[in-house]
Parts: C-alpha cells; structure tokens; sequence
C-alpha cells in the first residue's frame, strides 16, 4: 500500500488510538510500528490472531491485560 493510501485512510492515526489499549510502551510501540498485510495468507493470520482475541476477552471467566512494569 502506498504512503498517500495509508495518510488518506488515517493509518498513523488509527495505529496510536490501538497503542493507548497497549499495557506496556513496548507493546504501543510495536502497535506502531505494524504495517497493512500485503498477502492474503498473512491477512488471514493476523484475522486468526484477532479471532483468538476475542475468544479469550469475551469468554464467560473474563481476561484483561495486566499491565507490565
């Protein structure tokens, strides 16, 4: 994807408001640095990866994050 694609799509912008969810700057900063999947078996992973998520955040136990120091 080229740099005027992601600016008008907003990319940095929505890449900081997920790295405030982060639990440690570390993993902000590795929000930050992700770039849009450029093949389809690397979409599917990273959809794999959220689906995971989700699972485990809206299960019946509850999960959240603990921060780390």
């Amino acid at each position: 994807m080229n740099a005027h694609a992601l600016a008008v799509l907003q990319f940095d912008t929505v890449l900081d408001v997920v790295a405030g969810y982060a639990s440690s700057s570390l993993g902000a900063a590795r929000v930050r640095a992700l770039a849009p999947a450029t093949t389809l078996e690397r979409a599917e992973r990273e959809l794999g990866r959220v689906a995971a998520m989700r699972a485990i955040v809206s299960c019946d136990e509850g999960w959240t994050a603990t921060p780390i120091p």
